[in-house]
């Protein structure tokens, strides 16, 4: 595995590089690759949305309050006209992130008469919401990738699997803490700490991948 915590573009705290591979890899995807990807599973919007053309903005500009304030939604995803997905893209633990804002971006979007999918992508949460957004982790994520990786492979999209997983590898190393082959811990507490996580994360994916319908096929 290739070392990304030296990596410029992704080694940092930077929402925006995070964002814009995403936008990349979503705006390539199956409609119920993108929905599985954020936690949507519910199979009727899954199969509403089959067949559906992908469409993925990055910073929409939305309005809201009596001031005109403006704010920048991070992803907004559009799987024809069947659903609507918003996603505000955190670094961090959700406790930790300015969340106020996801208030103002729901009532601009309430304003124009759109209902969607609200979804804050963090490290981990404590609540079952922040102002309507449902948060969704990274880790569950990757492993959404992972499988949407295999499944490039099966279609001999075999540079796409590759980019899929290059972010999935920064985003494990850099924003889970796990691992890369070859590191060697200092400190043996350290090891005892993220290696259990590691395995845990990899185990659930062979697990998930087991049992996915269209890996099996």
């Amino acid at each position: 595995m290739l070392d990304f915590t030296q990596h410029r573009w992704v080694a940092g705290h930077r929402e925006e590089a995070h964002s814009d591979w995403l936008q990349w890899i979503l705006a390539q995807a199956e409609p119920a690759e993108v929905l599985r990807i954020f936690g949507v599973r519910d199979p009727r919007v899954l199969s509403a949305c089959a067949g559906c053309t992908v469409t993925v903005e990055r910073e929409r500009r939305v309005c809201y309050g009596d001031e005109g304030k403006t704010g920048r939604l991070d992803l907004e995803i559009r799987l024809g006209d069947m659903a609507l997905l918003v996603v505000e893209v955190k670094l961090g633990e959700a406790e930790c992130a300015y969340t106020k804002k996801q208030a103002d971006y729901r009532a601009a979007l309430e304003a124009e008469k759109l209902a969607p999918l609200l979804v804050i992508l963090v490290v981990d949460a404590a609540a079952e919401e922040y102002h309507g957004f449902r948060p969704w982790l990274w880790a569950d994520a990757c492993i959404e990738l992972r499988l949407a990786a295999v499944r490039s492979c099966g279609r001999q999209e075999h540079l796409r699997a590759a980019m899929i997983l290059a972010f999935v590898a920064a985003v494990e190393q850099n924003l889970l803490g796990f691992p890369w082959a070859g590191r060697e811990f200092q400190h043996e507490v350290a090891a005892s700490l993220v290696l259990p996580r590691a395995t845990e994360h990899l185990t659930r994916f062979l697990e998930t991948c087991e049992n996915d319908e269209e890996n099996r096929a």
